[in-house]
């Protein structure tokens, strides 16, 4: 039987639930590990910032989605396939306003990864040239993909604009590999530089595996969303429905994770910067 558009939507919609369950967890684990900094007298309000408008910014896709579900399945019960005929009317304003969430949520996690190499590489704006250009691009791109989502033909039963998809993700894959191969290349060079690899070498490493396996995560989703939209297939819209609680989820497993491998009393004798996003704001473990 072949999956529709309504069908595939009400897919994307159940495993974009799954997701936010389980990035709801990670976000309450978050949570915690700030207010034990915050207990040790170590605070992060921008962390704070950062993960509470992560979430809310979740919270609404997931709300909008939720919405567009019931009514396609709920109204004009009594017409014939009256969910594709719902699809083949979306609003503008709601297709701009999910475009803007998945922009919103992929540029915040982008410039913190420009900043995080920022910050390993010692501050040196210089490094961070060719990220922060793809991060420009990013946001350029971005622009041009929620006017696409406000300006998407109902001939085409609410699918979006595919073009900009495919080159904004793949700007975004491009700067996420970078940013990625950068700093686990600069903590092991910290790490075949250390006295006593033995016993801090551990947690550089615990790190390093940190990073690259949620980079990993994100590539595949990032990779399969391309290849879903450039073959035109139904499935895009069971890929791109989860991707912000995905997004989330990676995020706050790297910090709720790096929490565990990092403490600032390993490294008193050298001068270190670490690419855990458990920093202070002044950049000091």
């Amino acid at each position: 039987m072949a999956v529709t558009v309504p069908k595939a939507d009400f897919i994307g919609t159940l495993l974009e639930t799954l997701c936010y369950g389980m990035y709801f967890v990670f976000f309450t684990r978050f949570i915690r590990v700030l207010y034990a900094r915050h207990l040790a007298g170590r605070p992060a309000r921008y962390l704070l910032a950062i993960a509470i408008v992560i979430f809310l910014l979740i919270t609404a896709h997931l709300s909008i989605q939720v919405n567009r579900i019931t009514r396609a399945f709920t109204d004009n019960m009594d017409v014939a396939n009256g969910p594709a005929l719902y699809y083949s009317k979306l609003s503008k304003k709601e297709s701009a306003a999910k475009a803007s969430i998945y922009v919103a949520l992929t540029l915040i996690c982008d410039i913190l990864m420009v900043y995080r190499v920022y910050v390993v590489y010692d501050r040196k704006r210089a490094i961070i040239a060719v990220p922060f250009v793809l991060f420009l691009a990013d946001l350029a791109l971005a622009v041009w993909y929620v006017w696409s989502g406000s300006h998407v033909s109902r001939s085409r039963l609410g699918m979006s604009p595919l073009v900009p998809i495919n080159i904004f993700y793949g700007v975004t894959l491009a700067l996420n590999l970078l940013c990625t191969i950068m700093i686990a290349l600069k903590i092991w060079t910290i790490h075949r530089k250390l006295p006593g690899r033995a016993v801090a070498g551990v947690r550089i490493q615990g790190i390093v595996a940190i990073i690259v396996e949620s980079a990993a995560i994100y590539t595949c989703v990032l990779v399969t969303l391309i290849v879903t939209s450039i073959i035109h297939t139904i499935g895009l819209w069971i890929v791109l429905d989860p991707i912000p609680p995905i997004i989330g989820m990676v995020f706050m497993n790297v910090m709720v994770r790096a929490s565990r491998q990092y403490h600032s009393d390993t490294f008193l004798s050298i001068n270190l910067s670490l690419p855990t996003y458990l920093e202070s704001e002044d950049g000091k473990a």
